[in-house]
């Protein structure tokens, strides 16, 4: 670069400022202070960036699971309602006399209307 001009005249590096030029021990140690204090600086602010995204991260797990589990126990809980529902209509009177009803030949026509009428008010009340 010593040989570049620029056209007044000027080389490049004459149009530096002398404080980046490190000539004189002012500049020199005035330029150590501006380093000893930015690479501490920059270093801490990099960990401190490090540490924040792990603990968020490790909270952000921590939610996505406490979440599912409750999820898990809502859909268990519905899941047992549901079952429960199934087990009580079908083992209702109406739905195990009726079945047996519908076996003999006199009673089968009203016995099977009557299961019929019953599991439609049962599919109506719940419809899951």
């Amino acid at each position: 670069m010593p040989g570049r001009t620029s056209p007044e005249g000027t080389t490049v590096i004459d149009q530096i400022p002398k404080v980046l030029r490190l000539e004189s021990i002012k500049s020199r140690i005035v330029g150590l202070a501006l380093l000893a204090t930015l690479i501490p600086s920059l270093g801490m602010a990099w960990i401190s960036y490090v540490q924040n995204h792990a603990a968020l991260t490790d909270k952000i797990a921590e939610e996505l699971q406490s979440v599912s589990a409750q999820a898990a126990r809502e859909i268990n809980l519905w899941l047992k309602e549901r079952l429960y529902d199934v087990r009580v209509f079908a083992s209702s009177y109406e739905v195990t006399e009726n079945i047996t009803r519908t076996r003999r030949p006199a009673d089968g026509g009203r016995a099977s209307a009557r299961l019929n009428d019953y599991l439609t008010s049962v599919e109506e009340r719940f419809p899951d």
